[in-house]
């Protein structure tokens, strides 16, 4: 049974046989608990209560919002599981044990210092509200026909799109923009609206789990470029040989490391243009840049 909404992850509670993962995925949370009970089976405990006791808090609240009362799961309470002091510290009762098993519930967070206005804390979040206020602009002319989009996502994003093309040679531009606003676009723009001539747009990730979020986001945008003529010289994964694109995609995913830079060839439409470093992270370095003949292109190590 896969387990890809509540009810299906209460029986697999009751019964870790019928925790089976959900393909595809239609649900993130139901699908990182699935891996959990999976491990579980196979370990005959949980591998990190912390990290599982996060995810039930959030799930429990989650279906309490939607279904407008208390959500409860029963959970195995033997060795291996949390007890009920556990399950306390992280905001979850735990009660009513009975046959192997606790009944458990997440309470709102009411935090001590805040007015009663702004508690409980994070229930938009659990409930999945989009509170966020409208501030899209229109878009620039240009850049819609380059990007697809119609709007800007705020002010500040337009704002620092329009310095970043406005930028004097030699000079750093510094954008502060809170989480959503559209920053990875102020990287993208150049590239998109000066295709493979308009120089380098380098965007440094910290984490291959930042990778695997960001890479198809910021890849998107630029699919309609792939298959012009310059694609190949840029080092698209779409116009790269077979294995090539192999290594493009699976590296991030597969958690390796290390130097990916490929030595440069001429191209068919431009023998003076050159392949870019292949790297899972890198996709403003091949989709904007042409390296000098003879470079490398390989990736920063922290």
């Amino acid at each position: 049974m896969a387990v890809h909404d509540f009810g299906s992850l209460q029986d697999a509670l009751l019964d870790l046989a019928k925790a089976v993962r959900q393909s595809p995925i239609t649900d993130g949370i139901f699908d990182r608990l699935t891996q959990v009970l999976l491990a579980a089976k196979e370990a005959g405990r949980l591998n990190s209560p912390q990290d599982a006791m996060a995810l039930f808090r959030h799930v429990l609240r989650r279906q309490s919002l939607r279904a407008g009362q208390q959500a409860q799961l029963r959970v195995p309470s033997g060795v291996g599981w949390p007890s009920r002091t556990d399950w306390a510290s992280f905001g979850i009762r735990a009660h009513s044990e009975s046959s192997g098993h606790l009944l458990i519930e997440a309470r709102p967070w009411h935090a001590a210092w805040l007015g009663d206005s702004d508690n409980p804390v994070f229930e938009d979040v659990f409930a999945e509200r989009n509170v966020r206020l409208d501030w899209q602009r229109p878009i620039d002319p240009f850049l819609s026909e380059a990007s697809g989009f119609d709007t800007y996502v705020s002010p500040g994003q337009r704002e620092a799109v329009r310095s970043a093309f406005l930028l004097p040679p030699g000079e750093t531009l510094v954008v502060a923009l809170p989480t959503g606003s559209g920053k990875s676009f102020i990287a993208q723009a150049p590239v998109l609206a000066r295709g493979i001539e308009g120089g380098l747009s380098l965007c440094i990730v910290p984490t291959t789990a930042l990778v695997l979020v960001s890479v198809p986001e910021q890849y998107s945008p630029i699919v309609p470029f792939e298959s012009s003529p310059g694609a190949a010289a840029a080092g698209l994964p779409g116009r790269a040989p077979e294995d090539r694109r192999r290594v493009i995609a699976d590296t991030p995913s597969d958690g390796r490391e290390g130097d990916f830079g490929d030595q440069a060839e001429g191209d068919d439409h431009d023998p003076g243009s050159a392949s870019a470093g292949a790297d899972g992270v890198g996709h403003f370095q091949r989709n904007g840049h042409r390296p000098q003949d003879g470079a490398q292109i390989h990736r920063a190590r922290p």
